[in-house]
């Protein structure tokens, strides 16, 4: 007979679901920073472009 492995089956489950979790809660985190270099990027650029 077989040992019964659900818990572990689930286990890797978790782990592997909770890890994509955060790699996705992290592009998102850095899409947003990102987002707001750009903006502040081009802000810094028609400071400059304004100046000169």
């Amino acid at each position: 007979m077989t040992p019964d492995t659900t818990a572990y089956m689930l286990l890797g489950l978790i782990v592997t679901f909770g890890s994509v979790g955060l790699y996705v809660a992290s592009l998102f985190y850095r899409s947003s920073n990102l987002k707001q270099d750009a903006a502040l990027l081009d802000k810094l650029k028609n400071d400059d472009q304004a100046r000169a």
